[in-house]
């Protein structure tokens, strides 16, 4: 049974549950007992799609390391907490031509119109105490060319937001634990960051295929 068949079923019988029960009828308030079953069955299947997915990236991982030393999945993670930090440095002190190097030309765009908005507001926004508690590579898209290769990692990290406006204090939010996905990709041999996406994305990437010339995973 399918991933999106089992989430209809699910979505469909629990839809009809819960307008049963808004209705008044018989069984107002009361679940019917297999939907929970059902539901927990949906996460054990997402859970095993997204370990089977975890293997077949550090499968591709290691072939392509034995060709491009470059795919090496230690140095991948070293120069993502690097980058994750200069982001939220260069965003905080808004320091335009730091990003630029650090952005894919499209996020960088959409970066620096909204800095720039901001400016003219007289607001800014920090990010602190930036903590990476985790980080995972969850897609890799390897071509023959080179330059048009990405990867995508999944951040868990933990960061404070601060928002200034005419330099006072308008939110100092605490710690507040997220998790992110960070796709690069390979401009002129360097590594750059080509979008951001929020927890909300992480199903694209579970169910998405390993692209590697190298090999077939």
């Amino acid at each position: 049974m399918s991933e999106k068949l089992v989430a209809f079923i699910f979505l469909f019988f629990t839809y009809g549950n819960f307008a049963e029960a808004s209705a008044g009828g018989v069984n107002k308030g009361k679940a019917y007992w297999w939907t929970y079953p059902l539901a927990m069955g949906y996460v054990i299947f997402f859970r095993f799609k997204e370990k089977r997915k975890d293997r077949k990236v550090k499968a591709a991982l290691i072939e392509m390391e034995k060709l491009e030393p470059e795919w090496s999945e230690a140095s991948l993670l070293n120069m993502i907490q690097e980058t994750f930090f200069k982001v939220q440095s260069a965003w905080g002190a808004k320091k335009l031509e730091d990003l630029k190097k650090l952005l894919h030309p499209t996020l960088y765009d959409v970066w620096s119109r909204e800095i720039i908005s901001m400016q003219r507001r007289n607001e800014k926004e920090n990010w602190k105490d930036a903590r990476i508690i985790s980080m995972k590579i969850v897609d890799v898209r390897n071509h023959a060319d080179g330059e048009t290769d990405e990867f995508t990692v999944c951040i868990d990290a933990s960061v404070r937001c601060v928002k200034y406006r005419n330099s006072q204090i308008v939110q100092d939010g605490r710690p507040s634990r997220r998790r992110e996905y960070w796709t690069y990709e390979k401009i002129s041999s360097i590594w750059v960051v080509r979008e951001i996406s929020q927890q909300s994305a992480q199903k694209r990437f579970v169910s998405s295929a390993v692209a590697s010339y190298s090999k077939s995973v």
